[in-house]
């Protein structure tokens, strides 16, 4: 089995660690890079504070967010194909966030998870009515 665990950039550690007290071994990281196109901007062209996110320790701007990919058990290409397809190798999604402090995560992302568990169970924990999807059990 698989799980996707959404982390911010200060939480990876943590999110590791917890994939690995659940008994995932983590197999990749899928970056998700907001384009932040729609974050307003003062008169001299910069963002304006309050229209981005920045972390409690952070310097920069928070414009990604990483899916640690865990999987349990030994999974191989050649004989778990009902799980593993071989077209899925996105490891950077480059996207728009959806509006500023949206939890909702990129529609490619889905897609991603869609391929790579082919015709098998999906749970999304702590999901919203808008991130409902066919073949997804969303709990929030």
């Amino acid at each position: 089995s698989f799980c996707f665990l959404w982390c911010g950039e200060s939480h990876l550690e943590q999110g590791r660690e917890l994939l690995k007290r659940w008994g995932f071994r983590r197999v990749e990281d899928i970056c998700w890079v907001k384009t932040n196109r729609a974050a307003k901007l003062d008169p001299r062209g910069r963002v304006k504070q309050g229209t981005v996110m920045y972390g409690d320790t952070s310097v920069l701007q928070r414009v990604k967010e990483q899916c640690i990919v865990g999987v349990k058990g030994t999974l191989k290409r050649s004989v778990d194909t009902h799980f593993i397809h071989a077209n899925c190798d996105v490891d950077l999604i480059m996207e728009e966030e959806k509006e500023f402090g949206s939890t909702q995560k990129p529609n490619e992302l889905y897609e991603t998870i869609e391929h790579f568990c082919l015709g098998r169970r999906r749970l999304e924990l702590f999901g919203l009515d808008r991130n409902l999807r066919d073949g997804w059990l969303t709990l929030g």
